[in-house]
C-alpha cells in the first residue's frame, strides 16, 4: 500500500472530534482546534453558532457582564463614527460616518474571553485584515454615539494605521 496524506474527511469517518480530544485542557482543545482550521463558536451557553447581535444589543451585554465566555458574537451594523473637523453652529465638531459621509456597515466577529472581556483581535466578514477593536460607546460632542473603534488595522497591502483608514475621511 502507497503512503498518502490523511484528508480531513478521512479523519472524521475513521474518529470522533471528541474522542481525538480526550484528555486535554480546554485551553489545549481551542488552540488545537485553532491549529488545525476548526471553527468552533461553543461557548458556556453550547451554542453552535455566532450570536449575531446589533451593537446596541452587544453593548447592553458587554456593559452589564453578560457575555457567554467563550462564545462568538457577530455585530452586524459596525460603522465607524467619528468627529469631523467640521463645526456645527453651536461650535460641535460634526460627526460622521453614520448620516454624513456613511462609513461601510461591516460585520464584526467577536469572541468572548469572559463575561465582559473581549479578544479585542476581531474579524471582519469578508476581509483578511488584521484588525483590533474597541467595543467601548462613546458620545461625540454633538450628542452621536459611537459603535466602539478599530483601534488597528492592516489590510492586505501592508498599509496600516491605529485607526479605520478605510473609512476615516480627512
Amino acid at each position: 500500500m502507497r503512503d498518502r496524506f490523511a484528508c480531513t474527511s478521512d479523519l472524521n469517518a475513521y474518529f470522533k472530534k471528541k474522542d481525538l480530544l480526550g484528555g486535554l485542557t480546554s485551553l489545549e482543545q481551542a488552540q488545537l482546534r485553532a491549529n488545525i482550521g476548526i471553527v468552533d463558536y461553543t461557548g458556556e451557553g453550547g451554542q453552535d453558532s455566532p450570536i449575531e447581535l446589533n451593537y446596541a444589543q452587544f453593548w447592553e451585554r458587554y456593559s452589564s457582564s453578560q457575555l457567554v465566555t467563550g462564545a462568538s458574537y457577530v455585530i452586524t451594523d459596525f460603522q465607524t463614527i467619528y468627529s469631523s473637523n467640521t463645526y456645527n453652529n453651536a461650535g460641535q465638531k460634526i460627526s460622521w460616518g453614520l448620516n454624513i459621509n456613511p462609513s461601510q456597515v461591516w460585520r464584526l466577529y467577536i469572541r468572548a474571553v469572559s463575561k465582559n472581556e473581549i479578544d479585542r483581535r476581531i474579524i471582519i466578514a469578508g476581509k483578511s485584515w488584521r484588525v483590533e477593536y474597541d467595543p467601548t460607546r462613546k458620545v461625540l460632542s454633538d450628542g452621536t454615539t459611537t459603535k466602539g473603534q478599530i483601534t488597528f488595522l492592516r489590510d492586505n497591502n501592508g498599509n496600516s494605521a491605529f485607526y479605520d483608514f478605510k473609512n476615516v475621511r480627512f
